[in-house]
C-alpha cells in the first residue's frame, strides 16, 4: 500500500468525521469519496489550505444529508447521538482538524458561540469539564480506534494520491498569474470610497453604491485565486451556500482571477475579480430584496459614471449583479453591447 504524503493527513481526520457523523462505514465511504471528487473539481483545488477547508465543508454537508445508521459503540456512539452543530464542534476540536478560525467559519459562529457549542456537546454526552485537554485527547483516540482500520487507510491513501495528482497538474497556485491579476483588478478600484459622495442622485440605488464602496475596501490577500470562466463559478458559490449568483448570457466566458465573500448589513456579498485583456473589472453579486434594492424592469442595466469609474447594475429574480471598472459610462455601454447586453 502506498503512503499518503504527510500534508494530506487531514484526509484521515475527514474519514473519521464522516464515519462519526453518518454512523456507519458505508456512509463514511460514500461521503468521503464524493467530497474528494467535489474538491478535485473545484477551482481552488490547487491551493491545499483552501482545499482542506473546502473538503471539510463538503464532507460535513454530505454527511448530514446521509441517513445515519449507528454502527459505533461507547463514547463515540454517544458523540454521534449529540445534536448538530455541537457534535461537529466537539469532534473537530478533539481531532484538531481545523484552526479555531476555520472551525468558526465552517460552523458559522463566533468565538463565544463556538464555546457554547462545545459546552452543549459535553452536557449532552454527560462529560465533566475537568481536565478538558485530557478528555479531548482521549476522545480523539476513541474516534480513531472506532473508525479507522486498514481498509479505511487504503481508501484514504488512494484519495491522497488523487488530490496530489490533481494538484500537481492544476493551473492554480500561489505563483500563478491569476493571483497577480487579482492585484491588477484591485488597483483599478482604488478610489471607490469616493462613490458614496459622487454618485448621489443618479439612476443607481444608493445601497448599491454603498455595497460598491465596501467592495472597494478589499485587499488582494482576501481573494481566493482561481483560473476559470465566470460562468464556471456556480459550483464554487453553491459549495459556499450562496444562491444569488447569476451571470447573464454573453458574460459567462470572461476570465475570473479571484473570488471572495464579505458581509454587508448582515447579507453575504460575492465579489469576483475579472481580467478581460488588460482591463480589470469586478463583478459583485448580492440578494436584492433583503438590501432593499429593486432594478426594474428585470434584466435591464442601469449605468452611471462615478468619477473615474463606470458602474452597471441589473437584477434577475432575487439576484443582483454589478459590474465596475475604471472607464467611462460610454465605455461601459460599449462593453455591454459587445457582450450582447445592449
Amino acid at each position: 500500500m502506498s503512503t499518503a504524503p504527510e500534508e494530506f493527513g487531514f484526509l484521515e481526520k475527514g474519514w473519521q468525521l464522516a464515519f462519526l457523523l453518518t454512523g456507519c462505514r458505508a456512509g463514511a465511504e460514500k461521503v468521503f469519496q464524493e467530497s474528494v471528487a467535489e474538491v478535485n473539481s473545484h477551482p481552488s483545488a490547487g491551493d491545499l489550505d483552501r482545499a482542506k477547508f473546502l473538503f471539510f465543508s463538503a464532507l460535513r454537508r454530505r454527511s448530514l444529508r446521509y441517513p445515519a445508521v449507528c454502527e459505533l459503540t461507547g463514547l463515540v456512539a454517544s458523540l454521534h447521538r449529540t445534536e448538530e452543530p455541537a457534535r461537529s464542534a466537539l469532534a473537530l476540536t478533539a481531532q484538531g482538524a481545523l484552526s479555531r478560525s476555520d472551525l468558526r467559519t465552517l460552523l458559522d459562529t463566533d468565538k463565544r458561540g463556538l464555546e457554547n457549542l462545545l459546552s452543549r456537546a459535553r452536557q449532552q454526552m454527560g462529560a465533566p469539564t475537568e481536565d478538558e485537554g485530557g478528555r479531548l485527547t482521549s476522545l480523539h483516540k476513541d474516534i480513531v480506534s472506532s473508525t479507522t482500520d486498514e481498509g479505511a487507510r487504503m481508501i484514504i491513501s488512494q484519495a491522497a494520491e488523487e488530490i496530489h495528482a490533481h494538484r500537481s497538474g492544476s493551473k492554480i497556485s500561489g505563483r500563478n498569474p491569476a493571483t497577480i491579476a487579482v492585484g491588477v483588478a484591485f488597483l483599478l478600484l482604488i478610489g471607490l470610497l469616493a462613490w458614496r459622495f459622487i454618485a448621489q442622485g443618479v439612476d443607481v440605488p444608493e445601497e448599491a453604491v454603498n455595497i460598491a464602496t465596501e467592495a472597494g475596501k478589499a485587499t488582494e490577500d482576501q481573494f481566493a485565486p482561481v483560473e476559470t470562466q465566470a460562468g464556471g463559478l456556480a459550483d464554487w458559490f453553491a459549495l459556499k451556500g450562496f444562491e444569488h449568483f447569476h451571470i447573464p448570457p454573453g458574460l459567462e466566458d470572461l476570465q475570473a482571477a479571484g473570488v471572495r465573500f464579505f458581509q454587508f448589513e448582515g447579507e453575504q456579498i460575492a465579489q469576483i475579480a475579472i481580467v478581460d485583456g488588460e482591463k480589470g473589472r469586478f463583478f459583485i453579486a448580492f440578494p436584492a430584496t433583503p438590501l432593499g434594492i429593486s432594478i426594474r424592469p428585470e434584466g435591464t442595466w442601469r449605468i452611471t459614471q462615478a468619477g473615474k469609474y463606470a458602474l452597471a447594475i441589473r437584477q434577475e429574480g432575487e439576484a443582483c449583479l454589478m459590474i465596475s471598472f475604471q472607464g467611462t459610462k460610454e465605455e461601459m455601454q460599449a462593453f455591454l453591447r459587445s457582450r450582447g447586453q445592449g
